[in-house]
């Protein structure tokens, strides 16, 4: 109907509909149809937003076009809309969604492929296109995978990485399952991601921090975790930024590491939670816990 109607110039169709026909293509991987829509679009002038790019993305993705999917996101950039982690999750999923973890390693290797004859024939790749590359490496390969992969950055992206690609490595050291050999001690690999930070000259922000406290609380020694949350407020408030702080996952867990080792900053962390209000209203269970065991209500398994 798109073809016989639209195509030959017979229906003029709206933005509305025109936006609903891109959906719909993302949504079934038909690359073609999706493409039209949005030259229809861009015909009539409309201001392209970050959901018609989306849209698109999902369509190439879907079809397996990956070079073309990855290209989505270059153009972007040239639109003045820099891609980030939230943008690349149709890409994300189509890399990691296979049968097997075998099969989602070859997507990978071939998004890596891709971006290399990119790279070769003078694209300029954004750091978003890597980044979703090193999230599916994690998930479908290994950290180790993914940290040999960032070594090779520079040779795919002129600006090198940014700080979604260290919070990206640092999200798979600070979450407990399912470890390789290098993340089953994470600090060491976190050390080396934050000397390359400050090696490259580049910001952490909120989440940065947020992921070496978790990070930290993995080890015997801890105190860093507290160390970080200290640096996170001061660098938080010489950028103008006085409310951060962790969320309140981060919290429940730094107020379990500390109550278990019978470390009375708990007290302190669960009453500053209190008082920023973060989450829910989790520090109240995170609280009735911590008094319980403190109390000798729970054994130390619980």
């Amino acid at each position: 109907m798109w073809k016989a109607r639209v195509q030959m110039g017979k229906l003029n169709p709206s933005d509305g509909m025109c936006l609903n026909i891109l959906n719909l293509a993302g949504r079934n991987g038909d690359a073609l149809l999706a493409t039209s829509a949005l030259r229809t679009l861009s015909l009539r002038k409309t201001a392209l937003s970050t959901y018609h790019y989306e849209a698109l993305l999902e369509a190439y993705s879907r079809s397996g076009d990956l070079e073309t999917a990855f290209r989505i996101l270059n153009i972007m950039a040239k639109a003045g809309i820099e891609p980030n982690t939230s943008n690349t999750r149709p890409l994300f999923m189509y890399l990691t969604e296979g049968s097997n973890r075998e099969e989602g390693r070859r997507r990978t290797m071939k998004g890596w492929d891709a971006l290399q004859r990119m790279r070769n024939g003078g694209r300029v790749i954004p750091p978003a296109a890597v980044n979703v590359l090193l999230e599916a490496a994690i998930t479908t390969c290994s950290f180790t995978e993914a940290l040999n992969m960032y070594k090779q950055i520079h040779t795919i992206v002129d600006s090198g990485p940014n700080a979604e690609t260290f919070n990206v490595m640092l999200r798979a050291l600070s979450r407990n399952h399912e470890r390789d050999d290098t993340t089953k001690q994470p600090k060491p690999s976190a050390m080396f991601l934050v000397s390359e930070m400050r090696a490259l000259k580049i910001k952490p922000d909120r989440l940065t921090y947020d992921r070496l406290i978790l990070i930290c609380l993995m080890e015997d020694d801890y105190s860093y975790a507290f160390r970080y949350l200290e640096e996170m407020q001061e660098v938080g408030r010489a950028r103008g930024e006085p409310d951060w702080w962790m969320r309140a996952g981060t919290a429940a867990a730094m107020v379990r590491r500390c109550i278990l080792d019978r470390d009375e900053r708990a007290w302190d962390i669960l009453n500053e939670w209190e008082s920023r209000g973060v989450g829910q209203g989790g520090w109240k269970s995170a609280r009735k816990w911590a008094e319980q065991y403190w109390n000798g209500a729970f054994s130390h398994q619980s």
